[in-house]
């Protein structure tokens, strides 16, 4: 009885799949028959989402991308659809067809598009985000599209368990690298991650590579804070990064005497600049922000006459 009972299920479930996938396929057979492309994209879209396991969803991945690679008018459109699809839960074949797709626009050469697919095909969202991310610059080429894209990858990066802090240091540094204000909200939320993420342990994490990449982390939230004009949140923040390590390095003291001019230690932060540039003599030259930080509180404690160039020269020659 209970075998007869088994094999009555599995029957019963074998022929509801059966059903279904050919409701799957005359839907998706019916939506070919739809001439206007845009349409029957909207159509196809739909139908993915609405069936992301079908047998039929690899066909209507690649009938998407086929035509919006040919539509005229919007040159990322198809790139739009491959990355507003990476969370979907779709068959492997499909996803292997969308990481296809990507990859082609990151590197040139078929062989490194087999292995990229190869290294990415199987794995879980947030393992495709992270291969992705580094390179959507390269997949974009409207800005403000990219930006969206990429805070969307952000996000699922962020919502993730992924737990390896250097990784998420460095996919805050790419974001900031776009010198875009759009990004810093989602750069804390990957250093922060990273923060809680880096945890002191004797058998695989020295100590002294915990206490680097916690300062790191500070200094890094710190900079946001102070871009943000979180002045007293950016001042509580390098206190921290100074448990770690040495506002010595890494330009931290310049950060510091900056944050202190906007929270009412005019003359400290002065202070504090001045001596980040003598252990840096290039600082102001390297980075921008620097040569702005210590122009303005120069005018603001020298005034306008004097060449602030020319004080920072004679400066270091009588502090080295």
């Amino acid at each position: 009885k209970y075998l007869k009972n088994l094999l009555l299920l599995t029957t019963i479930l074998l022929l509801t799949y059966a059903c279904t996938a050919k409701k799957e396929i005359e839907e998706y057979q019916s939506i070919l028959k739809i001439e206007k492309p845009g349409e029957q994209v909207s159509r196809l879209i739909k139908f993915i989402y609405d069936h992301p396991q079908s047998d039929s969803t690899p066909k209507a991945v690649s009938r998407v991308l086929n035509i919006l690679n040919t539509e005229p008018g919007n040159p990322d459109a198809a790139m739009q659809f491959s990355t507003d699809l990476l969370p979907v839960q779709i068959s492997p074949p499909a996803r292997d067809l969308l990481y296809r797709y990507i990859f082609s626009k990151i590197v040139e050469d078929s062989a490194s598009v087999n292995q990229m697919v190869s290294n990415t095909s199987g794995l879980a969202t947030t393992s495709a985000a992270l291969a992705i991310f580094p390179y959507m610059n390269q997949c974009f080429q409207t800005d403000s599209l990219r930006n969206r894209q990429m805070l969307k990858l952000g996000k699922i990066i962020v919502e993730s368990d992924y737990q390896n802090p250097e990784k998420l240091i460095a996919l805050s540094d790419t974001i900031l690298g776009y010198n875009d204000t759009t990004f810093l909200n989602l750069s804390n939320q990957l250093l922060l991650k990273a923060l809680r993420a880096n945890r002191p342990d004797s058998s695989s994490r020295a100590d002294s590579v915990y206490k680097n990449l916690n300062f790191q982390i500070y200094l890094k939230l710190a900079r946001n804070a102070y871009h943000q004009k979180k002045f007293q949140y950016a001042l509580n923040l390098i206190s921290q990064c100074a448990k770690y390590g040495d506002l010595q390095q890494e330009n931290a003291l310049i950060l510091l005497g900056a944050i202190q001019a906007q929270t009412g230690e005019l003359t400290e932060g002065w202070g504090h600049v001045l001596k980040g540039l003598v252990l840096n003599i290039t600082a102001e030259k390297e980075d921008p922000e620097i040569e702005k930080i210590y122009i303005t509180l120069f005018r603001k404690i020298r005034g306008s006459r004097e060449d602030p160039a020319r004080f920072i020269e004679q400066y270091r020659r009588s502090h080295q």
